[in-house]
């Protein structure tokens, strides 16, 4: 195996992008789809290279759409430069540079990629959310709970006021729509949320926005109302209606929205926690850990729910059809369908600490047998092979 940081790939003519050519790979994989597109943008290496990839998707839309963005010089969370009639071409451009396979955990990703023939069915395997070392050894220690409620996670309120699209009443009108519609079904898809808000806007006006798939405003705006602004809205919607204080730990995305917090009665920032060390930890000393699924996941597993679990902690998540597909019938039994539900569960698993325990016991045997990093190795090597 031969590594390749993504910061070699601005420089193809680097040592490294150099040693990368001639090592000769029979296989490009990418950690994530967006560190792939960051390496083919411009004269990136591994479009040097032209080696069959193994794409590791976290949203694919959206790494199409922040490819695009930053091909055009543009800064997530406004609109950049405008081009239209061609953006779905584009895409499908470049899922076609070279041969790929992808690995998917979110059916409702596959889907919506194969609708749009951005890809092949055949060409999407789809697998379950991996869990790492340090949470499921920490799930191994024996924790006092000290904490009753948290969320851990980001909020991007400073990014999201000061995006364009939020400066604009046109957009904000818009955002507030999707917004509305999600908290009020948190286990909803993003995609038809939005697409359907958009379908719902008179034709002339979507043409005059370039709010068609074609253009790159629709994409543009996806990336702000999906990672930001929905993530943002949701989570301190629910959040704050929770008559409970909850602490919250993270927000390492946009750190200036931690301020914000502050001006909310019942969230109390508690600090930021590292993945691999701070984190592990505070699903373990937390006894309702709330998994509010980042609105890029569209029917998939959380990667937050599988951590917090592996560490041992109890957690309450947004329903989503792949995790009933992972787990089975139980997994119902910490799901939330509205805030109302989020709140009537919070209050019975408080009281019932040997119930958590023994729900944590039952999902963390699937974690061990299923959403290990050696399933996932061999899968990547079962792919290899064929391409």
């Amino acid at each position: 195996m031969f590594f390749l940081g993504t910061e070699a790939e601005a420089t193809p003519e680097s040592p490294a992008a150099r040693s990368a050519v001639a090592f000769e790979p029979d296989v490009v994989v990418a950690t994530t789809f967006n560190h792939y597109l960051v390496s083919v943008a411009g004269d990136g290496v591994v479009t040097r290279l032209r080696k069959p990839a193994i794409q590791l998707w976290d949203d694919p839309l959206g790494a199409l759409a922040l490819w695009s963005l930053i091909q055009r010089a543009g800064e997530l969370g406004s609109l950049g430069p405008v081009q239209r009639g061609n953006a779905l071409e584009r895409f499908r451009a470049i899922m076609n540079t070279v041969p790929m396979h992808h690995l998917a955990w979110d059916t409702g990703h596959i889907e919506t990629v194969c609708e749009l023939e951005l890809a092949h069915r055949s060409s999407i395997t789809w697998y379950p959310m991996v869990s790492y070392r340090p949470f499921i050894e920490q799930g191994l220690v024996e924790t006092t709970q000290d904490v009753d409620v948290s969320f851990c996670g980001n909020v991007w309120s400073a990014a999201v006021e000061g995006a364009s699209f939020s400066n604009d009443d046109f957009f904000s009108a818009l955002t507030a729509a999707v917004c509305r519609r999600k908290v009020k079904a948190p286990a909803f898809s993003a995609w038809p949320i939005l697409s359907e808000a958009i379908d719902e806007i008179k034709a002339t006006e979507r043409a005059a926005r370039g709010l068609t798939m074609s253009d790159t405003p629709f994409w543009d705006y996806y990336l702000y109302a999906v990672w930001l602004a929905m993530n943002t809205n949701v989570r301190l919607r629910l959040l704050t209606n929770i008559p409970r204080e909850v602490s919250i730990f993270g927000v390492f995305a946009d750190p200036a929205s931690t301020s914000r917090l502050e001006s909310l009665p019942n969230l109390r920032y508690a600090g930021h926690a590292t993945p691999f060390v701070g984190l592990p930890q505070i699903y373990g000393r937390t006894k309702v850990n709330i998994c509010i699924s980042n609105a890029l996941i569209y029917a998939g597993v959380p990667s937050k729910l599988i951590e917090c679990l592996a560490s041992g902690g109890f957690a309450l998540v947004d329903a989503k059809v792949d995790l009933v597909r992972l787990f089975g019938n139980d997994i119902e039994k910490i799901f939330f369908r509205d805030a109302d539900d989020l709140n009537a569960k919070i209050e019975y698993y408080l009281a019932r600490p040997a119930e958590r325990r023994e729900i944590v016991e039952g999902l963390r045997a699937t974690i061990d047998d299923q959403c290990n990093i050696n399933n996932l190795a061999s899968l990547i090597l079962q792919v290899a092979s064929t391409l």
